[in-house]
């Protein structure tokens, strides 16, 4: 964003136009708690540089991190 603040419509268009076209299919997969035991099983983690927001699944594949998130999910579609 320019520091006048003259490209607001833009800078909020394009965060509407991420978060409709990227983030609520995001969602809508990981709502899905087998598809989400398969992300953290499967998906490698980002590597994004500093400052820039994405996926980051808590650690690479085969972390303990993703080794809770898989357990916690694997109780929920168990119960």
């Amino acid at each position: 964003m320019r520091p006048d603040g003259a490209n607001v419509d833009a800078v909020v268009t394009d965060a509407r136009d991420r978060i409709v076209e990227e983030g609520i299919p995001w969602l809508d997969r990981l709502s899905d708690p087998g598809e989400a035991r398969r992300t953290f099983a499967e998906d490698p983690g980002t590597s994004l540089p500093h400052g820039l927001v994405g996926a980051d699944y808590g650690g690479s594949v085969g972390s303990p991190k993703r080794f809770y998130a898989i357990e916690a999910l694997s109780t929920l579609i168990e119960d």
